[in-house]
Parts: structure tokens; C-alpha cells; sequence
């Protein structure tokens, strides 16, 4: 079993499956026996001896000595007055989250075991996502890391405030705020929050130097070592210029439109998710796309190193390829995968970073149809151990038996088998 969490969000928001109306608290009996309690107390604290608070005094004073360290790395300004007395929320906050306190972790032969800095993105649309990325962030914090979460913008303002309170207490774990999108399913709008988040991370002071999006139902497939591990493999994989062919075109020659006739119903389904067309019988090109660059097609959660995530969101042709995928449905499976092959043409197909189960039918949980991919349970263990990825997506909250085995068990090989056959 994983040790029991030392974190405790500030403002004490329970998990959504545990609030009680306040109603229901003032009608307890308990009430009564606190407010005794609370009178007991004052009495005692009234007639107890002045002296007696020397050492409590001494030991705030601790607290407060320890808060100041802490500064740097709560991103806040900590301390007030000249007499160095911290804040009350922010004092509570630092000893509620201690992991804020910077470390640096080390391999056996002293060299620094956290090579790559990753910004991790979350993209969130409900309070238990939003509680779910939350206990990934907790599982996954490193003071070199960075965190940023998009949470929709329906979700209720102040069940968001509550979560940036207490997520907010490290400097490097941060909600977007003014930027928040409305997203629905399919659009465009998808794919800005997505942008959001790039940018966000960008104007971040965090260097990292790879970021993923994930989910708040995803969940680590391997341990921090292991993690770090896989990516000095997809590093690799990336510099060697990737393992087998990229993702295919959506537009092939054999789906291209009849020349000089723009027919829907001569397409490939992919094609006909947006308006460009072949421009030739090999389809060497497409007639609306800026450029004339083909479109590419994979599940949304990429993992993009920093100067893919500039160009994808701050390159030259974004507004054109932002005014075309407006058009195109389900645009958050195309968007990221089509800028990375964009800026490299040749680039061959890379490793995923989280693991999507799309195989019918399902072993934890029934699927209507294939239109999404399958929720996890324990009865996909093996299935996921056997994946490939930093994560596996779609595991609830209440799948504490299977979140609990993938921390706890045997965790898969990191191999990628192109490095594997260039290294014999």
C-alpha cells in the first residue's frame, strides 16, 4: 500500500463524494458537545498561568522562522512586517504541504536523478477530475516540475477556488485563472483550453523542457525513477528520428476528392472531418491547409518537447491552422499531432505518453460503442502493465483496487525496440 497522503487541502474541502449539507452538521448532536467543550476551554485558558505560554511561544516562533524559508517556494509573499511574522493562511498551508520544501533527489553515483523537467497539463471539466488531478499532482510533485490545470469554465467558481487555495500553496502548482474556457466536445474550443494551458506554461519561470496533457483520471503506469527513465528512452527515440513511420495522413490518394468537385460522400470519414482535399491523385498536398501540409490524426494527449509546444502555439502559420481546424471536428485529435509533423516533416512516429485502451470489448466496464476509450478497472491490470506510457487514462476515483496495484506492483519494462535493434 501507498503511505497514507501528508497533504491537506487548506480550507479542508472534503472529496466530492463526502459533502454534507451545513443543515445537516447544526442538527448533530456533536454540536452541543463542542460548544461545551468550547467553554470548557476559554474557562481554562483564562485562569491557566501566563508563564505557561513561554514554550508555545518559542515554538510559533519556529513556525514562523520555518514559513520564511519556505518563501521562495510558495510563490507568495510569505512573510509581512518587518517583524517577520507570516500570515496565518499561508503559515497553515506550509505545514500542510511539507513536500513544498525544496529537495533534490540523487542516484546512487550522485548525479541528478531528475533530468527532464516536465510541465504537466491537466485538463479538467468536473469536481472530480478536478479532485483527481489533484491527487496526481500531489503523487506526482517535484519542486523542478511545473503543474498548471485548466478547469472548465462551467465548473462552479467557488469549488475552483477552493482547490486553487490549497493547490496554490507551491509556487510551481497553479490553476488558470481569467483564461478558463467553455469547452465542448468536438469544437474548437477543446483545442484553445489546450492552447491555454501550452501558453501558460510558457510564460511559466519553471524551465522545463517536455510537457504532457493528461487528465484528472489519469494515473502514473511507472514510479518517478521509471518515469524519468522512459523519457530519456522517448528522448532518444526523438533524436535517433522516432521508431517506424509517423501517424498516416487522414487525406490519402485513394479518398481524394473527384477533381474539381468538392463531394463529401468520395472521402475517407478522417477527410471528411475537415474541408481540405488532395490536390492531386497522389495527394502529395492539400488544397486548404496553410501550406499545403497534410493532416494527422492520434488521441489528444501528447507529450511535445518545449520547442514543439512554442511552435504549435506561438509559430507563424498558428492563426491559419487555428482558422482551419475551426472547421474540422474533433479538432483536439488533430491539432498537436498535425503542428509536430509540420515543423518536422520526417520525424518518425514517437512513443505515446499515456495509454488509451480502445479494444472491445471491455474488461472492467461496459462500452456502449467505440466512440470512446474503455474506463479502466483492476481486470485491466495486466492489460496496462503490458501498455506502453507514462500514464493510463480513465481510471476513476473509486478504482482504489487498480490505483493502488499500479503504485504498488511490478511496474512494465521501459524499451523501445527500434533503439533495442540499433544498440545490437
Amino acid at each position: 500500500m501507498p503511505p497514507p497522503s501528508s497533504y491537506q487541502p487548506v480550507g479542508a474541502h472534503p472529496s466530492p463524494s463526502t459533502f454534507e449539507r451545513t443543515s445537516a452538521v447544526l442538527r448533530s448532536r456533536r454540536v452541543h458537545a463542542l460548544v461545551a467543550a468550547c467553554f470548557v476551554l476559554a474557562l481554562v485558558t483564562w485562569t491557566f498561568p501566563a508563564t505557561a505560554y513561554d514554550d508555545v511561544a518559542a515554538h510559533v516562533a519556529k513556525l514562523h522562522s520555518d514559513a520564511a524559508a519556505l518563501a521562495p517556494w510558495l510563490g507568495v509573499d510569505a512573510l509581512a512586517g518587518s517583524g517577520g511574522e507570516a500570515s496565518g493562511s499561508v503559515d497553515a498551508a506550509a505545514t500542510r504541504w511539507p513536500e513544498c520544501k525544496p529537495a533534490q533527489p540523487r542516484s546512487d553515483d550522485g548525479v541528478d536523478a531528475h533530468e527532464h523537467r516536465v510541465a504537466y497539463l491537466f485538463m479538467v471539466h468536473t469536481e472530480e477530475t478536478l479532485e483527481g488531478a489533484r491527487q496526481l499532482v500531489e503523487h506526482l510533485w517535484h519542486p523542478d516540475d511545473l503543474f498548471v490545470v485548466h478547469a472548465d469554465a462551467r465548473m462552479n467558481d467557488s469549488v475552483v477556488e477552493r482547490y486553487r487555495a490549497s493547490m496554490g500553496v507551491c509556487g510551481n502548482v497553479q490553476l488558470v485563472d481569467e483564461e478558463r474556457v467553455d469547452v465542448e466536445w468536438g469544437k474548437w474550443s477543446e483545442v484553445f483550453a489546450e492552447v491555454t494551458l501550452v501558453r501558460h506554461a510558457l510564460r511559466s519561470d519553471v524551465p522545463w523542457t517536455k510537457t504532457i496533457l493528461v487528465d484528472g483520471t489519469s494515473w502514473p503506469r511507472l514510479g518517478a525513477a521509471d518515469r524519468q527513465a522512459w523519457l530519456s528512452r522517448w528522448q532518444a527515440t526523438l533524436e535517433a528520428g522516432g521508431d517506424g513511420p509517423p501517424p498516416a495522413p487522414v487525406c490519402k490518394a485513394e479518398c481524394s476528392r473527384v477533381l474539381g468537385r468538392r463531394a463529401w460522400d468520395v472521402t475517407c470519414i478522417d477527410c471528411g472531418r475537415g474541408p481540405a482535399r488532395c490536390v492531386d491523385a497522389e495527394c502529395t498536398a492539400l488544397d486548404l491547409t496553410p501550406g499545403g501540409a497534410q493532416v494527422r490524426k492520434t488521441h489528444q494527449w501528447f507529450l511535445l518537447t518545449r520547442d514543439m509546444a512554442e511552435y504549435a502555439v506561438n509559430g507563424p502559420d498558428y492563426d491559419a491552422w487555428a482558422a482551419y481546424f475551426m472547421q474540422v471536428h474533433a479538432p483536439s485529435e488533430h491539432f498537436f499531432v498535425t503542428m509536430q509533423y509540420t515543423q518536422y516533416p520526417t520525424l518518425g512516429d514517437l512513443p505515446p505518453a499515456v495509454y488509451v485502451d480502445w479494444v472491445r470489448p471491455c474488461k472492467s466496464h461496459k462500452s456502449t460503442d467505440g466512440s470512446h476509450p474503455c474506463e479502466l478497472g483492476i481486470k485491466d491490470l495486466e492489460r496496462i502493465r503490458h501498455g506502453d506510457g507514462l500514464f493510463a487514462r480513465k481510471i476513476r476515483l473509486n478504482e482504489t483496487a487498480l490505483r493502488t496495484a499500479l503504485l504498488d506492483g511490478q511496474e512494465a519494462v521501459v524499451s523501445f525496440p527500434s533503439l533495442e535493434r540499433a544498440s545490437s
